[in-house]
């Protein structure tokens, strides 16, 4: 299953346009799995990225990051030791690097994270039983944000689902 057919049956649920909303829940599919605490749901992958004004384009199946396992500074931190909220933090799609750090543009970093597989055509592949879950967080978060358009209980029910789902594929 692709992040489009779980968008979709979003916006069917929700009865909503999936052009005006599908960039937010593609941004929320991607929060929603960054929560999952267990390993066994993501594959280890190792992945050379390169770093331009003090930041890299994390690959679209990126969950976690492992470690960094070789540097691109020049001077200002030993090869291949960063330390998050110190030398980078994530944001969104791209590790962004301390201003501090004395890392040039074109340099590469290689990068040990934990991700979702992909299909043979390199899109993000989403288990199926996740499905009903993000489902229910795209809708959680969607008729929160539009509260004057639902009542309390249809949002504390997707909250409620999204939960539920969570904890028994988690």
């Amino acid at each position: 299953m692709k992040k489009v057919d779980v968008i979709v049956a979003a916006c069917e649920e929700l009865g909503i346009s999936y052009e005006n909303n599908a960039l937010w829940f593609e941004i929320l599919i991607d929060q929603a799995i960054a929560t999952f605490n267990t390993a066994t749901k993501f594959d280890i992958f190792v992945k050379a990225l390169e770093v331009n004004d003090k930041r890299a384009m994390l690959p679209n199946n990126f969950a976690k990051l492992r470690k960094i396992t070789s540097g691109a500074c020049s001077t200002g931190c030993a090869q291949g030791c960063y330390f998050e909220g110190v030398d980078y933090m994530i944001q969104g799609r791209y590790i962004i690097f301390s201003s501090c750090l004395d890392i040039l543009d074109g340099s590469n970093i290689t990068i040990d994270y934990m991700g979702l597989a992909l299909d043979e055509h390199g899109e993000v592949f989403i288990p199926e039983k996740w499905e009903r879950m993000l489902v229910a967080y795209l809708c959680w978060k969607y008729s929160r944000k539009h509260h004057q358009d639902y009542p309390a209980y249809i949002i504390q029910d997707y909250k409620r689902e999204f939960a539920n789902q969570k904890a028994s594929n988690g």
